[in-house]
């Protein structure tokens, strides 16, 4: 049992560099959420459950088109292969 808390302590240690990478994964998909929000509700006028119904679908489809990225994350092998993807997500979202 020890053991296993160890094994789970040590990958979780491993992740960690890559949860700023993902966090900023997460937060640029908020952030193109919102202006295509905005920009939807600027064209089109939505009554308040079209609003709603219209943010949970953007945010449902960008969180669907990032999940496996950042699966992929998770399971880097190496701090190599983990700076590599770690400065190809930074220049890729600028």
């Amino acid at each position: 049992m020890i053991s296993k808390a160890k094994e789970e302590t040590m990958q979780w240690l491993f992740q960690a560099p890559m949860e700023e990478t993902i966090r900023s994964l997460q937060e640029k998909c908020t952030e193109i959420v919102e202006d295509s929000y905005s920009y939807l509700s600027r064209k089109i006028d939505f009554g308040t459950r079209e609003q709603k119904l219209l943010k949970k679908v953007l945010n449902a489809s960008l969180q669907r088109m990032i999940k496996e990225p950042i699966q992929e994350l998770k399971h880097l092998e190496t701090r190599q292969e983990q700076a590599d993807y770690k400065k190809m997500v930074e220049q890729l979202l600028g």
